[in-house]
């Protein structure tokens, strides 16, 4: 555990200003689970701060073998309480450094939760977009009457704006992750999503326009809107789908 520099500087202040001894400071830290090696590797008459930053270092250094001596020290000097043992010159000044060592952490703790949150807020909504919906026939008919409908729509700005909510409802229920809604720009729409294959996940650019003329079979070839199944044109017709990995 390797705490942000701010709080290291806090935490080394607050327990210079605090246990001011030298001999205090080194039975605190002992009594934290610091190793009396690794307090031996500086001389007796160090300064406490320079001590202090010399011992978070090295426990830092060890990864999750030095974490609990590091949280004992923060966790102590956070709620230390044995104030009234503090001289009279010292006490405001050993209280101020531990309410900036209190806020500081308060504030690192919160930032510590937010961040969590976030992350398991990013987790969860992988999840859920990467969750294979069930098979609902009924709603794949329903694309398909709809597509029917809207090809017969001769007002370009209608047939447009139906087309656009019918290809986002589209790749909502097929690709695992549809990223920014299909919208239009003039008679062509372009949109994001991801589906999975063997590979992992891939990133598909889909771009839709219009033609004026019905597509020929050729045509539907070159651009690989052939059905696997069938090897003829898909119903698109009047409308081409372009899409680039």
């Amino acid at each position: 555990m390797r705490l942000p520099q701010d709080i290291a500087n806090l935490l080394a202040v607050a327990i210079r200003d605090v246990l001011w001894f030298k001999d205090n400071v080194r039975s605190f830290l002992r009594g934290c689970g610091v190793d009396s090696g690794l307090l031996a590797e500086m001389p007796s008459d160090s300064a406490t701060i320079k001590l202090v930053h010399h011992v978070l270092n090295r426990l830092g250094s060890l990864g999750k073998a030095g974490e609990n001596p590091v949280k004992q020290m923060l966790t102590r000097m956070y709620y230390w309480k044995d104030i009234h043992t503090i001289p009279a010159e010292r006490k405001d000044k050993a209280l101020a450094s531990l309410k900036e060592l209190q806020k500081a952490y308060k504030q690192y703790l919160e930032q510590q939760r937010f961040q969590e949150e976030q992350e398991r807020r990013m987790h969860d909504d992988r999840v859920e977009r990467t969750t294979m919906k069930a098979l609902d026939h009924q709603k794949l008919q329903a694309f398909r009457d709809e597509f029917d409908r809207i090809i017969a729509e001769t007002n370009p700005q209608t047939r447009g704006n139906r087309y656009q909510d019918l290809m986002n409802k589209i790749f909502d229920y097929y690709a695992e992750e549809s990223r920014g809604s299909f919208k239009r720009t003039g008679e062509q729409i372009d949109g994001l999503f991801y589906l999975t294959n063997t590979g992992g996940m891939s990133k598909f650019v889909g771009r839709k326009k219009r033609h004026r003329r019905p597509m020929s079979p050729s045509c539907a070839t070159e651009r690989g809107l052939l059905s696997a199944e069938t090897r003829r044109p898909c119903s698109f017709r009047s409308t081409a789908i372009q899409v680039s990995v």
